[in-house]
């Protein structure tokens, strides 16, 4: 499946980043306001199955998102 995403009104306004998302494979998206999705399919008659997709955020809107969590602290 193809992913397109960015950040603004949408890709009307703003230029995007095109993915490859792969099944299987969690991607984490920073940033991003909008994502499109595509999926390229060469035989209809098989359309069968599902997609699961979770969207979680990670920051109140018009907010900054916190910053990814450091390395653990040294111990003594």
């Amino acid at each position: 499946m193809l992913g397109l995403y960015g950040a603004g009104e949408g890709p009307e306004t703003a230029s995007g980043l095109l993915t490859l998302l792969e099944v299987g494979r969690p991607l984490r998206l920073r940033g991003a306001t909008w994502l499109q999705l595509a999926f390229p399919d060469d035989h209809l008659a098989d359309n069968t199955g599902s997609l699961v997709l979770e969207v979680s955020p990670v920051a109140a809107p018009g907010t900054s998102p916190a910053p990814p969590p450091g390395p653990p602290a040294p111990t003594r």
